[in-house]
């Protein structure tokens, strides 16, 4: 499958992707041959380029939702403070799972660690790790998030 490159027009100056998205505080771009037509729905036509980046969180804890799929809830630091930031997809490589699992019932605490979280069925743990994240580049809550490592001083 050959990969579709966003289109350039000629004469006009444009900035490396991402960075007019990340200045105008927005999540990617969209993009459609200059002869095609709106039209709804999917088409080859249009491309739409997300603005995803990795940053560094804190877990706060862990939840499952209704169709069992992992969620870590994350935190970022402010000011020495812990902020919600937002839940991430927790998908460990499945050579991992059982590594990052022994970490993170080794943190486990009954009461989340930041007010204003709901106690719900999550695990809650001390905030003691660090993860690495994919994410939308955009303010406010995190969106269509993954976690992607587990920093530690021995980490693989």
């Amino acid at each position: 499958m050959r990969r579709a490159t966003p289109p350039r027009q000629s004469g006009i100056e444009t900035p490396g992707t991402g960075d007019l998205e990340a200045h105008l505080g927005l999540e990617g771009i969209v993009s459609k041959r200059a002869a095609s037509r709106y039209r709804s729905g999917p088409s080859k036509s249009w491309l739409k380029i997300k603005n995803m980046v990795e940053s560094e969180f804190i877990p706060l804890g862990t939840e499952r939702d209704s169709d069992g799929v992992p969620w870590a809830l994350l935190a970022s630091e402010r000011d020495g403070q812990l902020e919600f930031a937002g839940p991430a997809i927790l998908n460990p490589p499945h050579a991992l799972r059982a590594v990052w699992r022994e970490r993170m019932a080794a943190l486990e605490v009954a009461k989340p660690p930041v007010r204003g979280l709901r106690q719900g069925s999550a695990q809650w743990l001390r905030p003691e790790l660090r993860v690495r994240v994919r994410h939308l580049k955009a303010k406010g809550t995190l969106r269509h998030a993954t976690v992607k490592h587990l920093i530690t001083s021995s980490a693989p």
